[in-house]
Parts: structure tokens; C-alpha cells; sequence
């Protein structure tokens, strides 16, 4: 029996996401918060792009579960049960689908940033890992 994708399935596994995101990205921060209070407070670059990272993915999301009924209806439309709307919740999926697909690829790069950094950080004392570390900053920009 295949398994069908309904609007409650998909709108349980965004907040699913959102909850499970939210407790590594909170974990995270506290412990990065916790080591730089101990160290004189100072907002460090990998904290930074960590919290950028998850700002940009709840909008995204909140924008997709905000979305979802707009994006399954207009699903239903193609296989011919079209409403008065149709069209409109067209132009909705389509700035929906715009906006997450950039919103996403910037929280794929600042995550690896929020990644560089820390490993920055952890490599600070030994200087063939930095000049790796600086080699991998150069691969990750010129890619």
C-alpha cells in the first residue's frame, strides 16, 4: 500500500521539522552562548551565521505551512477539479516555491559558514589545519 502525502501528513512533518531544527539550533546556541560567557561575552561568527542560518528557515517554513492549503489545491487542480481560484493560488505555489528555494540555499550556506567558523575556532592552535582550513574556505567560495 503506497503511502499518500494529505495536507495533515505534510503540515505534521514541517512542524515536526521546525520543533526538531529548534532543539539542535537552541542546543547549539546555548552551549555557544554558555562558552563565550565564560570566555568575556562577545557575539562569535559561528553563533552568527548559526542564528541566521535559523531565522532564515523558520520564515521559510512558516511560509510553507502557511502556504499548504494554496499548494494542495492547486495539486487537485491538474487532475481536473478546478476551482474559481485556480489561477491565483497558481501565482501563490509558484512565489512560494521562489522565495524557498532561495531562502533555502541560504541556509545551506550559512550553516557551512557557521561550520567554517567553529572548525575555525577548534583549529586556531595548529597551523597546517588553518592552512587546510583556508583551503577548504577557498574550495567552498570558488564552488
Amino acid at each position: 500500500m503506497p503511502l499518500e502525502l494529505t495536507r495533515t501528513s505534510f503540515r505534521a512533518t514541517l512542524i515536526a521539522l521546525i520543533v526538531t531544527t529548534s532543539v539542535v539550533a537552541g542546543g547549539r546556541l546555548v552551549f555557544g552562548i554558555q562558552n563565550g560567557l565564560r570566555n568575556g561575552f562577545r557575539m562569535r561568527w559561528d553563533n552568527a551565521w548559526l542564528i541566521t542560518a535559523y531565522l532564515v528557515f523558520m520564515v521559510i517554513s512558516g511560509f510553507q505551512v502557511g502556504r499548504t492549503g494554496h499548494l494542495f489545491r492547486y495539486i487537485d487542480g491538474f487532475s481536473g477539479k478546478t476551482y474559481p481560484g485556480w489561477e491565483k493560488d497558481g501565482l501563490r505555489v509558484t512565489e512560494l516555491l521562489f522565495f524557498e528555494t532561495t531562502g533555502l540555499w541560504i541556509t545551506l550556506w550559512s550553516v557551512k559558514f557557521s561550520l567554517l567558523s567553529l572548525y575555525k575556532t577548534l583549529m586556531a592552535q595548529v597551523p597546517l589545519y588553518t592552512r587546510l582550513w583556508w583551503a577548504v574556505v577557498v574550495y567552498c567560495t570558488i564552488s
